[in-house]
């Protein structure tokens, strides 16, 4: 995770940095986020009404904190209806549409970051890097890699690039669970219109019981054991 959130900030399209960072920070679906619009956001309230969302009703979002300041942050920079800008000017709908391009080469970064901080891979990622002509971008050092590990018949773990757009949605939802929210309150949040679809959170709810189940068993254990002297 920090290889990630680092690869995160270091994304040189800031639209698509904030369209992610929103997303994890709101749990909101992805055509919500990238739909998302200054005058859904109440700052008195601190709240985001989704006037239309995939149940067919509305919802309202609030807005931690990180959120609001990335939100204000982005309302000085334009004056789009959209919080989230298309940065072409050819853009059917004004906003942002879909962030594959940033997202793979945040994947990538966040893969180099991982690999570099193994032992075994560093020198395989200084050897790649220095075969890369200037501009040494994340797909040419990528690329680098592979065909290096390739070359020197190293195996590559198989790092973050299988991770997916909409798992940040249920990162989320599974944080909510591992610190102990309860299932209503993580569908409530995720905006999941029957409980079947929070039910995938269950186990990861119940690790924190577990947890302190066992620390609680384990003291009784201990106090039953203590001989007298």
């Amino acid at each position: 995770m920090p290889c990630l959130f680092r690869a995160i900030d270091e994304e040189e399209s800031e639209v698509a940095r904030d369209y992610i960072w929103l997303s994890l920070l709101t749990g909101a679906r992805k055509s919500n986020v990238l739909a998302m619009r200054w005058d859904e956001i109440s700052w008195e309230r601190n709240e985001w009404r989704i006037p239309d969302t995939k149940n067919d009703e509305p919802a309202i979002i609030p807005l931690i904190e990180r959120a609001v300041e990335i939100l204000k942050s982005r309302q000085r920079k334009t004056n789009s209806e959209w919080v989230l800008p298309s940065p072409s000017r050819n853009s059917s709908t004004g906003h942002l549409a879909d962030p594959k391009k940033a997202w793979k080469r945040i994947l990538k970064r966040a893969n180099l970051y991982l690999w570099d901080e193994t032992p075994e891979y560093h020198g395989l990622i200084s050897d790649a890097s220095a075969k890369v002509n200037e501009p040494k971008t994340v797909d040419r050092l990528f690329s680098a890699c592979l065909a290096e590990a390739k070359a020197k018949a190293v195996k590559l773990p198989a790092g973050l690039m299988d991770i997916r757009l909409h798992d940040i949605r249920r990162t989320l939802g599974s944080y909510q669970a591992i610190t102990g929210a309860s299932l209503p309150v993580i569908g409530k949040s995720l905006g999941h219109k029957s409980q079947q679809a929070t039910q995938i959170y269950s186990r990861l709810h119940l690790d924190p019981v577990r947890e302190s189940m066992e620390r609680a068993t384990d003291s009784i254990f201990t106090a039953g054991r203590k001989t007298k002297r």
